[in-house]
């Protein structure tokens, strides 16, 4: 299993480049689409099953594919809707992807370490 967290630049045509120890999980393709609750856009690679099983319920998909440099194009509406503007966070697990602006991750990474301190403290408390 192969996981990071990459902050890269995007350039002037919405492009990113993709970490280079995960390019090759990516290489057939990559399909884009933008998970409304938390804001961020995710992806899956187009040979993966979950790309194959998570496609048919989701309304719309970007399908792309990396250019000889590793890099892909994030379509405007995506960066939009993820606030995404000159850095991209990429999150990776495996075959999945999730690409977040900077600021909504910031907020993302605040909320998550709250929530682990206080089911931490739960924790504890049970236990005496």
């Amino acid at each position: 299993m192969f996981f990071g967290e990459y902050h890269h630049k995007v350039d002037s045509q919405g492009r990113v480049t993709l970490p280079p120890r995960c390019r090759h999980r990516f290489r057939e393709g990559i399909a884009l689409y933008h998970v409304s609750k938390e804001g961020f856009v995710a992806g899956c690679a187009t040979t993966g099953t979950a790309s194959r099983n998570g496609r048919s319920t989701l309304p719309v998909v970007f399908q792309r594919s990396p250019d000889t440099r590793g890099r892909i194009t994030i379509p405007r509406k995506l960066r939009q809707v993820a606030e995404i503007q000159d850095t991209a966070v990429i999150l990776v697990l495996d075959d999945y992807l999730e690409l977040w602006g900077e600021k909504k991750w910031k907020l993302e990474e605040a909320r998550i370490r709250t929530e682990a301190v206080a089911t931490y403290q739960e924790h504890l408390s049970q236990a005496d």
